[in-house]
């Protein structure tokens, strides 16, 4: 799905007339993710943290710009959201995101769990993973992506930027995988979940309880 992300976001930006570079982050990928991204016309740092924070802010490191955006490596997104992004920003928002709609049909109860967790998300000024811009300063003044977290880091990552700045999502959305929904049984990801919300700082500081995000067959690349 890398090359589709990549051209998402290049066609987009090359749309709305926005400097930018595109920079994915190869965290130990055995699927030829690198070399794809490449070909996309990307700019590929390698690492092998596999840990999702860790790759995130190893994408930042590497980035010059003013502006960061952080998209996963399943999500594609668009020239409207673009322009609405750089609106915000060149507004003096400090961080926000988009709302999220999942590729094809994963039918009633999985549309309705995510626009419920989007909406709790949003009203506690945070927002998914999948798309998240910050300016940059803000994001280095609260040390970027918790690296003591393997998942819900962007969680953490937007509570901090509140003493930072202004918050905005959004209306446009991103379309990302539904994979998870593929690979995982509903059960298994509400009991992800569910731990994660009742045992927040424990479950998520551990990589073992996270199989949904870390498991051989959820290894996941971070573009910025």
């Amino acid at each position: 799905m890398i090359a589709a992300t990549v051209t998402s976001i290049a066609t987009a930006a090359d749309h709305c007339q926005l400097h930018h570079e595109i920079i994915v982050v190869d965290d130990s990928s055995t699927d030829g993710t690198g070399e794809i991204a490449v070909a996309a016309g990307a700019t590929v740092v390698t690492v092998a943290h596999r840990q999702i924070a860790a790759t995130r802010n190893s994408g930042a490191a590497a980035a010059s710009g003013n502006v960061l955006v952080f998209v996963d490596g399943d999500t594609t997104v668009t020239p409207r959201l673009l322009a609405a992004m750089a609106e915000a920003a060149g507004s003096g928002v400090t961080y926000g995101g988009c709302r999220v709609e999942f590729d094809g049909n994963h039918g009633w109860i999985a549309r309705q769990f995510l626009n419920w967790t989007q909406w709790i998300l949003a009203v506690m000024k945070i927002v998914p993973g999948c798309f998240i811009y910050v300016q940059r300063e803000a994001f280095d003044a609260v040390g970027g992506f918790n690296e003591r977290y393997f998942a819900a880091e962007e969680w953490v990552l937007c509570r901090a930027l509140r003493r930072q700045g202004r918050f905005r999502r959004l209306a446009e959305s991103v379309t990302t995988s539904g994979r998870k929904l593929q690979t995982c049984s509903p059960v298994e990801i509400i009991w992800q979940f569910a731990k994660i919300f009742l045992t927040f700082s424990w479950a998520t500081r551990h990589r073992d309880q996270l199989a949904m995000w870390y498991s051989p067959e959820s290894r996941e690349d971070q573009s910025t």
